[in-house]
This record gives C-alpha cells, structure tokens and sequence, in this order.
C-alpha cells in the first residue's frame, strides 16, 4: 500500500495525467478504427479510457516492483507504454500486421522521446513546479498527439503489400531509439537529475529521425502500391487484349463451321440424290463423332456471362479440359461485364492452370448463382498430390517469376473490395476451392448516386 500511495502522492501529477492521456489517444488514433457515427466515436473514446486506465495501472505497478527491482527505476514508463502499446497491436488493432508492426513501434518510440523530453527540457530551463512546468509537460504531449494525426492522416494501414524491408527499417530505428532514451534516463537518474542540455538536443535528433522515418517509409509504401495498381491495370488491359483476340477467333472459327456444314449439307444432298444411302449413313456417324468432341457452349439466359462462358469454354477445350457448370442467375445483373469477365476469367484460368498439372480427368466445376443481394460466384478444381498446399493456401505463386504473377489474384480482390464482398480461398481433401461474393445492392446505390 505504501507504493500505491506514493506513486499516486509524488509522481501521479497533472503532468503525468495530461501525459498519459495523450499518450492514449495517440494509440487510439494510430492503430485503432475511427469513424464519424456517433457509436464509432463513442467506441474510440471508451477505447483511450481504457488504454489510459491500463497505462495508469502498469506505470503504478512498475513505480511499484522497482522498490524491489532496482533495474526498473526510472524506466517505468517506457516499459508501461511498451506493453500497452503490445496489447492493443496484438488484441485490439485489426489492421495487417505489418501496418500493425510499422506504426505500434512509431507510436511507442515518439512517444517516450517526448516524455523524456519534456523532463529533460523541465529540468535544463529550471523550470519551477508551476504552471511554466504543466507548459513544458503540454508541449510534448502536443507534439506526441500532433504526430499521431499526422501518422493518421498519412497511414499506411491502406498498404496491402509493405516491402519487408521497410519494416525491417521502421524496428531498427525503433529500437535504437529506444535504447538512446533509457541511456538517457539511466545517466539522468545517475546524475541526480542535473541539467542536461544535450540530451535535450540528442532527444530532439531523435524524435526527428523516427518522424523522417516514417515519412519516407510512408511515401515509399505510396509508390511501390503505385507500381503494383499500374501492373494491375496493365495485365487488365492485356486480359482485355487477350479477350477480344480469342472473341475474334471464335468468331473465325464459327465461320468455319458454317462453311463447312454447308459443305457437308451439299454432299449429303448429292448421296440422298443418288439413294447411297449405307454411304449416307455412315457419313452421319463420322459427324457424330466430330460434334461430340465440339464443347458445349452455354446458354444460361444472360448474355454476358454466356459470351464469356463460351470464350472459357473454347480455352478449356483446347486443353482438353471440361468446365462443368451450373448457372443460375437473371438476364440483367448490376455488376459490369468489365469486372464480371475479369473474375470469371482469372479464376478459371488459374483452376485450368492448375488442372492441367494433374493426372486422370481434367474437369473444372463452376457454380453461379444469387444469394440475396450478393452474386455468389465457386470455382473448384483438382490439385496435384505433390502441390505445397500451405503456399497455395498463401497464394503465393510457383512460378519462375514471381514477381510479374499473381496478378490475377490481386484484380480479384480489387473487384470485391469494390462491391463491397468476399473472396475465400481453401483446400479440402484434393480440391482447391476459390469463392467470391459481391454485393449487387451496393453497385445499384452507386449507380444511383
């Protein structure tokens, strides 16, 4: 109890307080969910409540054990805000983790070097304990919160691929900070907390770097996603090239086939003319074998996914490769052919590819139908026994060059993130199975506005 009372007498001030609640708030506003609806807004700030309560509480409980640990005096606050910060990365923030990773360590670092700051500003400038020294204590927190807008407003938590080596960079940097600033309270405790100007200008250095840090790793993330939309657009635009190359063909080879029934109606006419009919007979039995080898096209009474179909169908056949489908969807479907031809292709040619490296029947089961307000669109295929199902899971592509593959799957989920919808991946037993939903109310709203 002596602890408690002393921590919550002599150190537990208006300074500490104004400290620690900036602190809160900058771990709301970095890693945490904002929104404009007053039950967001209210969440958030139940949210810097608690991270204040748990701060408060960790600071207190570490001020305590250092009686007995002499190790933890004087850092009880960077170790305090080091594990708050680690429990809202790990439990609360739903962002990637490499988001997570990137500003939970920024958040923490800026953090401690302005509260140390402060201090060590306080103390270089004998500030006398009034209101000059609740200024000084404002002043750094003004600048942790200031950050954290700033991290807000620039935040890469949007990035979807951060390069692994800007995290590598971010933790580095992080962690040399942090080792400065406990040099730099340990010496201050050491010197009976004497003024030390330097250490003003070193933590300044500090918080600089780490804000430069940021910044430049920001705008980093900002042209490599820049990079990858642009090779998205292209292979789209190549998709669309492809597209209509092998439409111009089937449409070739549907001239050939008139031309060529044409061809067999005329002879078949010359034999019922002459009464050969065992030759006639015959005849009709060789085309029997010719047209079941033709694919079946589809005709599921909605144009655009029949033409689509058709084209995949050609593919498919070419390959000796039979799609399977079951299509039950209306006429008209508020989604653009654009992104519903840009789906269906790259999901069945990925299960194509994948088809054609097994053994045995080399079959494709496609299934489109209407749940509610969402087309539901499944795509299953046989997997080879020898495939690394744990990668194939991850998406991570087999092939030579990685780095210009896996396209595919990027334009897929840029598609269901603009109709607001879902796309799983999943293997059971020797199938891979590929789902995507995406929400026709939402497309009808937009096309209304």
């Amino acid at each position: 109890m002596d602890g408690l009372f002393t921590y919550f007498t002599f150190v537990f001030d208006w300074v500490n307080a104004l400290q620690l609640l900036a602190v809160s708030v900058s771990i709301v506003l970095v890693l945490g969910e904002l929104g404009t609806t007053k039950r967001k807004l209210l969440r958030s700030g139940i949210e810097v409540v608690a991270v204040f309560a748990v701060e408060t509480i960790l600071n207190w409980l570490l001020f305590y054990l250092s009686h007995y640990l002499s190790f933890l005096a004087g850092i009880n606050f960077p170790l305090a805000h080091f594990f708050t910060v680690v429990i809202y990365v790990i439990f609360f923030s739903k962002y990637r983790l490499k988001s997570r990773l990137v500003m939970g360590a920024t958040v923490f670092v800026t953090a401690i070097i302005m509260a140390e700051f402060s201090k060590q500003l306080f103390n270089s400038f004998g500030v006398r304990p009034n209101l000059d020294s609740l200024l000084y204590g404002i002043f750094g927190d003004v600048l942790i919160v200031a950050f954290a807008v700033l991290m807000r407003l620039r935040s890469i938590r949007r990035f979807e691929d951060i390069p692994a080596t800007s995290v590598l960079g971010i933790l580095v940097v992080s962690f040399c900070s942090t080792v400065l600033d406990v040099k730099i309270i340990l010496n201050s405790i050491n010197d009976g907390m004497r003024p030390d100007t330097g250490a003003c200008y070193m933590l300044a250095y500090i918080y600089i770097i780490t804000v430069a840090v940021y910044i430049i790793t920001y705008y980093y993330c900002t042209e490599h996603n820049e990079k990858v939309v642009l090779a998205v657009d292209k292979k789209l635009m190549e998709a669309d090239m492809k597209m209509l190359s092998v439409s111009e063909q089937l449409d070739e080879e549907m001239r050939e086939l008139r031309h060529d029934i044409k061809n067999q109606y005329l002879v078949m006419d010359v034999m019922l003319k002459e009464g050969r009919y065992d030759d006639m007979a015959e005849y009709f039995k060789n085309m029997k074998k010719e047209f079941t080898g033709f694919p079946h096209f589809t005709d599921c009474g909605n144009a655009a996914i029949n033409s689509i179909m058709n084209l995949e169908t050609l593919k498919a056949a070419s390959n000796h490769i039979q799609i399977i489908s079951k299509i039950d969807v209306p006429a008209e479907l508020p989604v653009t052919v654009n992104d519903l031809c840009r789906v269906l292709v790259n999901l069945l040619d990925n299960a194509m590819e994948a088809v054609v490296k097994t053994e045995g029947d080399r079959i494709v089961d496609l299934s489109i139908s209407v749940r509610g307000n969402y087309l539901v669109i499944c795509v299953v295929n046989v997997i080879s026994k020898d495939v690394d199902r744990g990668r194939l899971k991850m998406l991570i592509t087999t092939k030579d060059d990685a780095r210009r593959h896996g396209y595919g799957h990027r334009i897929i989920k840029r598609i269901v993130e603009k109709y607001n919808g879902y796309v799983n991946y999943s293997i059971e037993g020797d199938e891979f199975i590929a789902e995507v939903m995406l929400d026709m109310q939402k497309e009808q709203n937009n096309g209304k506005n």
